[in-house]
């Protein structure tokens, strides 16, 4: 894959196997890595090793491991090594297997109020208990939060790159990473103070972080989406998106909730993300959790409130079916999360990521979707092994949704049963449905 520069087989510091590569942002990549003596499969992340070192990238992945440390919780994800390779330091986690909220958000196109109270609530109680341990994470977004694949909102947040760490008692970072007037986060998730670079930015910046993941699992979108320039220019001279009107199904107080996360004045926001998770608990009432699949469960009601959370064919697309009934699935599916290149039959080749698997086809998330019967050939990693599976595959549905995050899916052709088998047993490992 593009990026990549560690094979699989590689050993880090006598210690590691790398298995697989993950992902690759601007200054780091992360692959999948077994430890040679436990056996325990984790994350290894360190500095891109295909361009020039610098020293303030790899005082930002210090940092990062400093900030995840200090913010332990079970909705953050855990780091549990570090250490050197070639110079260049490279941290530990725990490996999550599953989706992120951003492709499931791609594969349903928006969720239910109550599905997105629910998740709200718990990314503020993860987010404040960051707070209290003076970590600000500052990038706050549906692709920075895992949904494991457990039947609920079990949710992690992730990556820490650019997170603020209160002064200890240690003093300061030895270096400053971020100054007065850089700009830090996604411009389409950055409160205005952040866009506008002010120096008094605080931990409300992520409030406002948090309304906008919100705004957009009710609605599809965000309220102002477009490049730095783009976002500032709308979010100063237009008003926010009619909330109501985009969700008339939402109660009042859901939407009062994310407009007050999304308001201008960080002084008119909520003060802290205890008080968001607070007004979106007393939104839910008796509900006691929502399943990933739609379900609520309250406490003076059936596990299935079937009137309060209708679902449609369109809501759920059917996946890898094949020849099976309409509505059912073929193969079993589990969440599955690797980078992938599609070649299509005119040689353009299309980058995105899988986030879904199933030995009969996969979940594709991309810049731009393929109309159902559209061929290509895939490139990614399986589960299991690590081997790069090379496969024609075609576009069985696709949904539309917004730039960077358009799901398709696709039913293999020609995979070999050795590759097919591999995945099966990673499906049912992972409890696949």
């Amino acid at each position: 894959m593009e990026g990549t520069t560690l094979e699989p087989g590689t050993l880090v510091e006598h210690r590691y196997v790398i298995r697989r590569f993950i992902a690759a942002g601007g200054v780091a990549q992360v692959y999948a890595a077994t430890h040679r003596i436990t056996a325990r499969e984790v994350a290894l992340k360190m500095p891109r090793t295909d361009g020039v070192r610098d020293p303030l990238v790899h005082e930002r992945l210090l940092r990062e491991g400093h900030a995840v440390a200090r913010a332990r919780h079970p909705g953050v994800v855990e780091i549990v090594d570090a250490g050197e390779y070639n110079g260049a330091p490279y941290l530990v986690f725990e490996l999550l297997e599953g989706r992120t909220l951003g492709g499931l958000l791609a594969a349903k196109g928006r969720l239910g109020w109550e599905e997105v109270a629910f998740a709200g609530q718990r990314i503020a109680e993860i987010v404040a208990h960051c707070h209290d341990s003076g970590v600000v994470h500052r990038d706050l977004k549906p692709d920075n939060i895992f949904v494991l694949p457990t039947g609920t909102f079990n949710l992690k947040l992730f990556d820490f790159g650019i997170a603020q760490l209160r002064a200890t008692a240690e003093g300061e970072p030895r270096v400053k990473l971020t100054q007065v007037g850089s700009i830090v986060g996604t411009p389409e998730y950055m409160a205005p103070e952040a866009l506008q670079m002010d120096a008094d930015q605080d931990h409300r910046v992520d409030i406002y972080a948090l309304g906008v993941i919100l705004f957009e699992l009710l609605t599809g979108s965000v309220p102002f989406e477009g490049r730095y320039a783009d976002v500032l220019i709308r979010l100063s001279t237009q008003p926010l998106p009619p909330l109501a009107a985009l969700r008339p199904d939402a109660p009042a107080a859901v939407v009062a909730t994310v407009e007050r996360c999304l308001a201008r004045d960080k002084h008119a926001r909520f003060q802290s993300m205890s008080e968001v998770a607070r007004a979106l608990s007393a939104s839910l009432g008796s509900v006691q959790s929502v399943s990933l699949g739609g379900g609520v469960s309250r406490a003076d009601a059936p596990a299935t409130d079937a009137a309060s959370n209708k679902r449609t064919q369109a809501d759920t697309p059917a996946a890898f079916k094949g020849a099976a009934a309409p509505g059912k699935r073929r193969f079993a599916r589990a969440p599955y999360t690797t980078p992938a290149q599609l070649t299509l039959p005119s040689g353009e080749v299309v980058a995105g990521q899988v986030e879904e698997i199933s030995e009969g086809g996969v979940q594709f998330i991309a810049p731009r979707g393929l109309a159902s019967g559209e061929k290509g050939d895939f490139r990614f990693a399986e589960p299991l092994t690590g081997r790069v599976l090379r496969t024609s595959a075609t576009s069985r549905w696709t949904k539309a949704a917004r730039a960077g995050r358009h799901a398709t899916g696709f039913e293999f052709e020609g995979v070999s049963e050795e590759s097919r088998a591999s995945i099966r047993k990673y499906v049912e490992l992972m409890g696949g449905t």
